[in-house]
């Protein structure tokens, strides 16, 4: 009752996937510390499994996932639709067509890959659409790190699939090359998740608003190559 109407004020523990941590954490951490000095902002990054596990418990207040499986009660919103798209070194681009202009999936599908192991959500979800397609995927080393996989393509051992918010650091230095996967395009949702097990303070309201914002403006500045869903799922 107290903090009704005053000033946002005490912890927020926010579990993000290391893909969007990447681009979403630093900003957002800069501008929770600029527009709400009074909040203490706590940013945890782990496999999206774990992360899904910390806000059901009711160990962290927010969390974004890339689906609503096993959130049980927790008040969700899906905000994203984000696309992959296909990584390789400079030297080792192996398609006719300069970097940044969309190919097929089965030409992706023809080379030698680096994925997460079939445990991360990404694979799973790269394996469901191949599979789709009638296609095989040549995975020659599994990852389920971010930043191994990155290394290991950047000195050409290979190449992946991730989202451009993921791999921004080394793109925009020009360690990584991309091109968005077409036919069929490869696009998974990104919900912004509310733990149902813990109060929901002013602090919590004005970071999920400001969460929003961060994201649009990365959208916008092509940061983070996706599109803003028509409508949403169940509302926070």
């Amino acid at each position: 009752v107290r903090a009704i109407g005053a000033e946002p004020s005490g912890r927020v523990e926010f579990g993000m996937p290391a893909s969007v941590s990447m681009a979403l954490s630093i900003p957002l951490a800069e501008t929770v510390r600029v527009e709400m000095p009074q909040v203490r902002f706590c940013a945890t990054e782990a496999m999206s499994g774990h992360i899904r596990e910390l806000v059901t418990s009711g160990e962290i207040d927010l969390a974004l996932l890339y689906d609503q499986d096993g959130i049980g009660d927790c008040p969700s919103r899906l905000i994203l639709m984000e696309d992959l798209w296909f990584y390789a070194a400079p030297d080792d681009w192996p398609f006719a067509t300069p970097p940044g202009v969309p190919v097929p999936l089965a030409e992706v599908m023809a080379l030698d890959l680096v994925l997460p192991s079939q445990r991360h959500g990404l694979r799973r979800l790269i394996d469901r659409v191949v599979k789709a397609e009638r296609l095989q995927t040549r995975v020659v080393t599994e990852m389920d790190s971010l930043q191994q996989i990155k290394a290991l393509v950047a000195r050409g051992s290979g190449h992946t699939i991730l989202s451009p918010a993921a791999v921004h650091d080394l793109a925009e230095t020009g360690r990584l090359l991309g091109s968005q996967i077409v036919s069929p395009r490869m696009r998974r949702p990104v919900y912004l998740v509310r733990s149902a097990r813990r109060p929901v303070s002013a602090a919590t309201r004005a970071i999920e608003t400001h969460c929003i914002r961060v994201i649009e403006d990365l959208v916008r500045r092509g940061i983070w190559q996706a599109e803003f869903p028509d409508s949403q799922s169940t509302s926070l």
